[in-house]
């Protein structure tokens, strides 16, 4: 998956309950004002306005676990059909994330703001037959909780069939700690560094993508949720 989820597109796969797998159904995840909508005929016998995590496979993207699933809509016929909105999405290519024992030492955020912030264009010297281009990379220790940030700003290219490359500017921040910590330590962390974006740029944008690194896989996996800090 690259640069998180396609917001435009809708995904299709199977989504189960935890220790029910044999008991899959069909599902179309989509997003909804930035929110993850799963719709699907899985539901619990019990009446509930939530579901605490659901599983899923899904084409072109893995595995994901998803976390506090809030009923949106609900129908009753021929079968029972639920439309779910997930507060926190985690993706994986190999295997399921155990959401309960997670812990990360490293992660990655791409925010767009970055980019901005440094106002540089891309342009084509002809007489040099080169881009010139800016990228750079920052790093800065707190001693006292161990945490070293490292800010980057860096170009990314993507072919395209019809129209040739697609460049265009990228900025990331990396977290990376001695200790490990879950995942809303993580998103606390980088709540404390959009408030420095804003003091210190007057903005800060949704992220692009929001990455950490398995500690059992050691692989990066990919995490979503509606960041709503700026709102």
């Amino acid at each position: 998956m690259i640069d998180g989820f396609d917001k435009n597109k809708k995904y299709y796969g199977e989504v189960w309950f935890v220790e029910k797998e044999d008991e899959k159904q069909f599902c179309v995840m989509s997003f909804n004002d930035d929110d993850i909508w799963l719709e699907t005929n899985l539901h619990s016998k019990q009446r509930n306005y939530k579901e605490p995590q659901i599983l899923g496979l899904f084409t072109g993207l893995g595995y994901i676990t998803f976390i506090d699933c809030r009923i949106q809509h609900s129908s009753s016929g021929i079968t029972e059909t639920r439309i779910y909105r997930a507060k926190y999405s985690f993706v994986s290519h190999k295997h399921l994330i155990d959401t309960q024992t997670l812990k990360i030492k490293e992660f990655y955020i791409v925010n767009d703001v970055i980019s901005k912030w440094v106002s540089h264009t891309l342009w084509y010297v002809h007489t040099e037959d080169k881009l010139h281009k800016k990228i750079f990379k920052d790093e800065y220790l707190i001693e006292n909780i161990n945490l070293k940030i490292t800010i980057s700003h860096y170009q990314n290219i993507n072919t395209k069939r019809q129209t040739g490359l697609d460049i265009s500017n990228r900025g990331a921040i990396k977290f990376e700690l001695e200790e490990p910590i879950d995942i809303l330590g993580a998103i606390a962390y980088y709540n404390q560094f959009q408030k420095v974006l804003q003091l210190t740029f007057g903005r800060s944008e949704k992220f692009r993508k929001f990455s950490f690194k398995c500690l059992g896989c050691g692989e990066d996996k990919d995490f979503y949720y509606n960041d709503t800090q700026l709102t």
